[in-house]
């Protein structure tokens, strides 16, 4: 699942005392049990189903980011907040029913109970994400409370400061919304699975196969990258994890290759990032996709596929390229030794859970029903990796990897009560609209701005959330579907990740990598400058998300893979040799065409690419006075 690190991520579970790690073990263990009883038996009222599991995960992020490390008597402030978690929950828990009925007028100690819960919410989120969350959140709260003290056109009518916290802490359309309701009934079920995965062995033959399938080849221990985390992030859907899961093992060996280290760390955080659009697992925010579009998620991640494939295409093509520059020969070594046992340990779950969400299966069931098969082979081959000790460790580090999920989520839920209570969505919406004058392309690229900008200081999960809240009805004005809105958001707040001044895949890869994070950062947009233009390709051609006739799907499909390499040779610098300054502008437009819909546009970029493609195998000379 989607383990996307927070500003404030905990680095590790080693600095922290015995009685912790045993204590976040246990409630991990507690949380697991709940969500498999109320999966299995049905769930209760949202108050319950939701609140608990908040109090566990909050309980686990004061024991463990304590408010000021090494000053155990401040640790008073952490049980007070802990007292505070479970009181503002068990009061709502208990009396839910009867708030509701009263929502009419208000209540002091359901105001009060409501504002406990709201402080522990921001404290545990400061925590985990870092403050720039919360204080968007706190803005939002104070807006729907003193929106009318502005003066003009930005004031309006507001609700009081009780009102509106009871609405973000009580019912469905704060805290306890959609977003988190998905963390409670899928997410986190996800997030051990990629967990266990991890522990037994499983993700690791995955990109043992990775090897097999790439051994040989000239790019060698590049596309070996690049296969490895896409099949890696078909289990894990996370950038960050899948970087030092398999960064350790790929970066050293695309160094010794020939590649530059800056080269192979961002070829592994772009290959890793991928993760997150990678079927069938995603990230965490393709979930909640679902969800919010109701779309069943089988089919969300259906039209997932040809993206995730333009992705990773694009990435091969960039590794294939750069393999020819320098000039590197295929190598033969022998992949490490695999079993029978690992490879059912890393496809069967995957094989079971894909069959099951085809068959209308709900994530969480056949999440579930793949832990269950993975335990299974564990089990039958007695495998040692998946000990009671060690099932145990997965718990606990699969519930550490997803704090910062909870907490944005929950988070999250104060913007959405606010933004319900005033009404602001119509006015943003409005303003998109206005500040676009009606054109769609000028629309998706203040979004595509907003979305990076925001990504680059929050969480994806967050992100994306805040801006579909936002503007995604803006995008539906402008005639844009729903279900591509949110892909279009979706897909920005993936490749957030990949640009500075956090850009935390590709700071984690130039690590492994001993590179200049720069250098990496800036590399690593280069040559996945393609992927950023994919959601543009999703607007103007929704055959790409499945949406349309089969011709139109398979034509989209493979002129939009041409599109990609053009455009990945212009960027890169090299087709069959290297390209001039001339060659990189045509190959780039030639590439953008192929992606465009229209077919006399597609095949004027097919006879542009064809024709550098010959000019440079044979004409070298010709092209090197025309620059190409």
């Amino acid at each position: 699942m989607a383990i996307e690190q927070g500003s404030s991520g905990e680095s590790g579970k080693a600095a922290q005392p015995a009685w912790v790690n045993l204590a976040s073990g246990v409630l991990s263990l507690a949380l697991f049990l709940f969500v498999l009883y109320t999966a299995v038996k049905g769930e209760f009222s949202t108050d319950i189903q939701r609140g608990i599991p908040f109090a566990i995960i909050a309980i686990i992020v004061l024991l463990r980011h304590p408010v000021v490390k090494g000053a155990r008597w401040l640790r008073l402030v952490d049980l007070v907040l802990v007292a505070g978690a479970i009181y503002a929950v068990g009061y709502v828990a208990v009396n839910g029913e009867v708030i509701v009925r009263r929502l009419g007028r208000l209540n002091p100690q359901d105001v009060t109970a409501s504002l406990i819960g709201l402080a522990v919410l921001f404290e545990i989120a400061r925590r985990t994400v870092g403050l720039l969350l919360p204080m968007i959140a706190l803005a939002f709260g104070a807006y729907a409370a003193f929106g009318s003290l502005l003066p003009g056109a930005t004031g309006m009518a507001s609700a009081s400061p009780g009102r509106v916290a009871l609405a973000a802490w009580v019912g469905t359309d704060g805290v306890f919304g959609v977003a988190f309701g998905v963390m409670v009934g899928v997410v986190y079920i996800y997030v051990l699975l990629a967990s266990l995965m991890e522990r037994s062995g499983g993700t690791q033959a995955l990109v043992t196969v990775a090897h097999v399938l790439t051994r040989g080849t000239r790019s060698g221990p590049g596309l070996t990258t690049v296969v490895s985390s896409g099949l890696f992030g078909m289990a894990s859907g996370s950038g960050v994890a899948d970087v030092a899961a398999v960064g350790t093992a790929n970066i050293p060996a695309m160094k010794r290759a020939g590649y530059s280290a800056p080269f192979a760390a961002s070829v592994q955080a772009l290959s890793s990032i991928g993760a997150q659009v990678m079927p069938p697992i995603m990230g965490s925010s393709a979930f909640i996709l679902a969800e919010l579009t109701g779309t069943p998620y089988a089919k969300i991640a259906l039209m997932a596929i040809i993206p995730a494939i333009l992705y990773y295409v694009c990435v091969g093509a960039a590794v294939h390229f750069e393999a020819r520059r320098l000039g590197l020969e295929a190598g033969d070594n022998a992949p490490p030794p695999l079993t029978w046992s690992q490879i059912a340990l890393g496809v069967i779950p995957l094989v079971v859970l894909v069959w099951l969400l085809v068959d209308g299966m709900s994530p969480s069931g056949a999440g579930l029903y793949a832990v269950g098969a993975l335990l299974g082979i564990a089990l039958v081959r007695w495998n040692r990796n998946l000990s009671p000790k060690n099932l145990f460790a997965a718990l606990l580090e699969g519930t550490i990897a997803s704090l910062p999920m909870w907490t944005a989520t929950a988070v999250i839920g104060l913007i959405v009560a606010a933004v319900a209570l005033t009404g602001m969505t119509t006015d943003i919406s409005l303003m998109v609209v206005k500040l676009s004058k009606d054109s769609l392309l000028l629309a998706l690229m203040v979004v595509m701005l907003a979305s990076i900008v925001l990504g680059t200081a929050l969480p994806t999960i967050a992100a994306y959330l805040l801006l579909v809240i936002m503007v995604a009805p803006a995008l539906q004005d402008l005639g844009v579907p729903l279900v591509i809105a949110h892909f279009f958001v979706f897909y920005y707040g993936v490749t957030s990740d990949l640009t500075p001044p956090t850009a935390l895949a590709p700071l984690t890869a130039a690590a492994l990598a001993g590179a200049n994070f720069w250098q990496t950062c800036w590399l690593t947009m280069r040559i996945g400058l393609p992927i950023f233009i994919l959601p543009f390709a999703f607007v103007y051609h929704p055959a790409l998300l499945l949406m349309g006739s089969w011709p139109e799907i398979i034509s989209a499909a493979l002129t939009s893979v041409l599109g990609v390499i053009a455009f990945s040779a212009g960027a890169g610098g090299y087709l069959v040799r290297p390209v001039g300054a001339v060659g990189r502008v045509v190959l780039m437009i030639a590439g953008l065409a192929l992606i465009a819909p229209g077919t006399a546009v597609v095949l004027a970029g097919f006879a542009v690419f064809i024709a550098v493609l010959a000019l440079q195998a044979y004409l070298p000379g010709a092209a090197g006075r025309l620059r190409i």
